[in-house]
């Protein structure tokens, strides 16, 4: 079967490997949809390794496809059934034309469905999770870092969710554009704008309850430490960049943070006991017209075109948030 892999920095081909081998209680999924995520940026493809280190593992860093059931050993699958598949640990990366997986790992999608749209499911999901661990936005003043998919994720949903005030915050124009449909009631160009004074004159001076961070950066964490009200709820959601191992706040930062004993909530839901638990639950909120994630697609391309894809993602041009092949 063909296969991508990454062989220089930056840089994928593809190569022939042997097909997977199917399992007991397996399934063999033939994939039909890939998409590329934030945290992609921050593993096999955007550090730059030593030479020697290439090429890079077969089919990473793609933890988010969907496809069809060829195959199956387990009762709750069968042939044609549609699923999102999340890798699991020790196997191919997601940029395989098949992989075997056990049902922890399969979500079905409902029969008849577009699968380009409901792969949307799977990053939306981790943010469904997120938003599960706070016991309730009615009413709150909530600020999230971020407008990627993901921040864009839990704008819509904190906006369903009742919440008082809905303030966003980035740096790209077209991004804080798309959070204004997705229902934000402030949108903050943080290069713009000094932050902490916008964000005390949205809330009449009383700051965040809840502040989100989806961006995951120095500077984002650091501004959360001042965005918030005392016993305000700090919810780490972006994974770090790589070339940094520990948070590093300023001494003003680190004094309201003790000052104002808040509170830290960290999402980290793949590695869940059941891994598609999350991903379950928001197929059957998309289902029945919840919200649709699939909102958040901009570019549809073919795998063939991954290079470009992956450029486009990275450039922040073109109004791109979601990139799916096929």
């Amino acid at each position: 079967m063909k296969a991508a892999r990454i062989v220089s920095p930056k840089q994928f081909e593809f190569v022939d490997v042997d097909m997977p081998v199917l399992g007991n209680e397996e399934c063999l999924i033939q994939l039909k949809r890939w998409s590329i995520c934030g945290t992609d940026m921050r593993s096999d493809y955007g550090p730059i390794f030593d030479e020697k280190d290439y090429p890079l593992g077969i089919g990473n860093p793609c933890h988010e496809m969907a496809g069809v059931v060829v195959e199956s050993n387990v009762d709750t699958l069968k042939a044609d059934d549609l699923v999102i598949v999340f890798p699991r640990k020790g196997g191919h990366g997601g940029f395989v034309e098949y992989i075997t997986s056990y049902p922890s790992h399969v979500a079905k999608i409902p029969s008849g469905g577009d699968l380009t749209e409901w792969l949307m499911c799977q990053p939306a999901a981790t943010v469904l999770e997120a938003c599960k661990k706070i016991n309730s936005f009615l009413g709150k003043r909530v600020v999230i870092l971020g407008q990627g998919p993901i921040g864009l994720c839990f704008t819509a949903m904190i906006s369903k969710l009742g919440a008082l005030k809905v303030v966003t915050v980035d740096s790209v124009d077209y991004r804080l554009k798309y959070a204004k449909q997705f229902g934000a009631t402030d949108c903050i160009n943080y290069k713009e704008q000094e932050l902490k004074e916008i964000v005390s004159d949205i809330t009449e001076g009383n700051m965040a309850d809840i502040v989100i961070d989806a961006a995951g950066s120095i500077d984002s964490f650091q501004n959360a430490t001042q965005l918030l009200c005392r016993n305000g709820t700090l919810v780490l959601f972006g994974i770090q960049e790589w070339n940094q191992n520990k948070f590093l706040l300023d001494t003003d930062g680190l004094n309201d943070f003790i000052r104002n004993e808040i509170n830290i909530i960290s999402v980290g839901p793949a590695g869940r006991k059941d891994p598609m638990l999350h991903v379950r639950e928001m197929i059957s909120l998309k289902n029945r017209g919840w919200w649709d994630p699939s909102i958040l697609i901009t570019h549809n391309m073919l795998l063939s075109e991954i290079n470009e894809a992956f450029s486009l993602f990275t450039s922040q041009k073109d109004g791109v948030l979601k990139v799916v092949m096929k």
